[in-house]
């Protein structure tokens, strides 16, 4: 199987005043009979251990799955960002 690094939004639960970061299972199954395994990608990486966490999935794809707007989700945004940068980098 391919293997594709997905994003997740972030959602923040108040009850618990924590954010977390969660993708819909349904996107995975898809992926999955798509003939993709998916890697979520968290959001807290710096782009030193995002890199490093790249290099060892050697994704074959990375997809973006929306959810949170620009500029709400700073961690996403930025994970995104350095996300893009790579694939760009290997031409993915």
């Amino acid at each position: 199987m391919r293997r594709v690094v997905v994003t997740q939004r972030v959602e923040y639960f108040e009850e618990r005043e924590e954010y977390r970061d969660v993708l819909d299972q349904g996107l995975v199954k898809w992926l999955n009979t798509a003939g993709y395994i998916s890697f979520p990608l968290p959001n807290c990486f710096d782009s030193q251990h995002l890199n490093a966490w790249l290099g060892s999935v050697r994704p074959d794809a990375v997809l973006l799955s929306g959810g949170n707007d620009i500029g709400v989700a700073i961690n996403r945004d930025l994970t995104e960002k350095s996300l893009l940068t790579y694939a760009r980098k290997i031409k993915l």
